[in-house]
């Protein structure tokens, strides 16, 4: 018969096997590096003077990392006010616009070609001068005039403007037919031969 002391000592000898040990991941092993070789030196020198400036500035370095950490999502998260706008290149022409619709079209990005098809019939618009040259200005806001210059366009103008808002903020994506008769819808307009609002 085993005494308790013997029972005991066997006990001791089983669970001291590695496998009984708990596995340990990364996170841990970090948090074991950075508490033994920057916490612990920082808190046994804490009273003499290069420890509280190391300790001041390891509570700035995790305010520090914190905040930049936030900011990030927050980019990440918030559409820039450059991604509100329509025209999200001043500079691009109607044609340079139609070219890009052109080639997203071409490799089934038919959302990119929709809102560029959009963003050409609008500029065009502008370039010859019957919507005002604001680059704040939103979908509606570019078609309401536009539709007002082609009466007979109206309604699939103020369609394209809808369009435009629910394939760019609606995250639902256009199909080739609605790319197609966009793409009709500007070459009709560039065809045809405003109305001249008094």
């Amino acid at each position: 018969m085993i005494d308790p002391d013997h029972a005991r000592d066997l006990l001791r000898q089983e669970l001291a096997n590695p496998e009984y040990a708990p596995q340990r991941n990364w996170l841990q092993e970090a948090k074991d590096w950075f508490i033994n070789h920057v916490l612990d030196p920082i808190l046994r020198h804490a009273n003499s003077a290069p420890g509280i400036v190391m300790t001041i500035l390891l509570v700035l370095l995790v305010i520090a990392v914190g905040y930049s950490l936030t900011r990030f999502r927050a980019r990440r998260a918030a559409p820039s006010v450059a991604e509100d706008l329509v025209f999200t290149d001043a500079t691009a022409t109607a044609a340079q616009l139609r070219t890009s619709a052109a080639e997203a079209a071409a490799r089934g990005d038919y959302t990119r070609a929709y809102l560029d098809y959009f963003r050409a019939l609008a500029r065009s618009g502008q370039e010859r001068a019957l919507v005002p040259a604001d680059p704040g200005l939103t979908a509606h806001e570019l078609g309401r005039p536009l539709a007002g210059c082609f009466p007979a366009e109206s309604g699939e103008i103020e369609r394209a403007a809808s369009g435009f808002d629910l394939f760019r903020y609606g995250e639902v994506p256009a199909s080739e037919a609605d790319v197609n008769r966009i793409r009709g819808l500007d070459e009709r307009l560039r065809a045809a031969r405003p109305v001249v609002v008094a």
